[in-house]
């Protein structure tokens, strides 16, 4: 599965991944064989920042927080801060 998941990060980072492995990535986030710390993996299956906010407090380590960085930018993590706020 690790073999797997980290090939879908590759394509997925190389701008060439296809629909049908997004589809993948959303059945493996829902059957909850994607780390809930894997940011860049549960972005691209589509799942929402408030499902993340439900991550356990120190769950993210710091390679999770880099690829969010690198994924999204600063902004989308600015914006995740705000709207997780704004729920508060």
């Amino acid at each position: 599965m690790e073999q797997r998941l980290e090939y879908l990060r590759s394509e997925l980072r190389a701008e060439r991944i296809s629909y049908e492995e997004i589809f993948e990535l959303q059945c493996l986030a829902d059957q909850g064989h994607i780390d809930p710390g894997d940011v860049e993996l549960l972005d691209a299956a589509g799942k929402e920042m408030k499902e993340m906010k439900e991550i356990e407090p120190g769950s993210i380590d710091w390679n999770s927080l880099e690829q969010m960085l690198t994924s999204r930018g600063w902004e989308a993590v600015n914006d995740a801060i705000t709207r997780i706020n704004e729920e508060e």
